[in-house]
């Protein structure tokens, strides 16, 4: 809906490919009706509906995240943080937006924040590892996926991977150590 003109009893529609379809209200209240009065609202990546609830809210930041805007999804995630402050889908999205992004230490910072209010997330201590041997955070990051795996949970698998790939990274920094050349970071 576009617009309306409650003396003429229309509503103003753009649908489909026809940018002003007007339609009696009558018809159009009939119509949307049939859809169990089905709507969409969009609003700017910042700000988050009054009445949605988190699950659905979450899921189109997913997608938006999904459909590259990472960007868009970084401030749709630290709104959402903002209505439910320990939503683990949402720091999650928010350490992984950062990492997209480029920010190492917000990154850091949300999959902490996801580690410590949930306990029980392999996912986000496997995460943070992965951001704290990036920075060449070795034992830090060691630490951390030892406790993602000590979990058992869903993503122990992924987390084996994590520590093997850190154990590579790790071994090599010190062979270049070792040999007395620089490597970059």
């Amino acid at each position: 809906m576009i617009g309306y003109d409650l003396g003429r009893g229309q509503i103003v529609l753009r649908s489909g490919r026809e940018r002003r379809q007007e339609l009696p209200l009558t018809t159009f209240e009939r119509t949307w009706a049939r859809s169990g009065y089905w709507a969409m609202l969009v609003q700017p990546p910042h700000k988050v509906p009054r009445t949605v609830a988190a699950a659905p809210y979450l899921s189109a930041v997913v997608a938006l995240e999904q459909a590259g805007f990472p960007g868009d999804a970084h401030a749709a995630y630290e709104a959402a943080l903002g209505k439910w402050p320990d939503n683990l889908t949402a720091l999650m999205g928010l350490g992984n937006t950062a990492y997209e992004l480029g920010d190492a230490a917000g990154s850091e910072r949300a999959f902490r924040r996801a580690a410590d209010s949930h306990a029980e997330s392999d996912a986000a201590l496997n995460n943070l590892a992965q951001v704290l041997a990036d920075e060449g955070r070795y034992t830090e990051a060691q630490s951390a996926v030892r406790r993602a795996l000590a979990l058992d949970g869903p993503n122990k698998a992924v987390a084996e991977r994590t520590l093997h790939e850190i154990r590579k990274k790790s071994e090599h920094m010190q062979n270049d150590d070792d040999s007395g050349t620089a490597s970059p970071r």
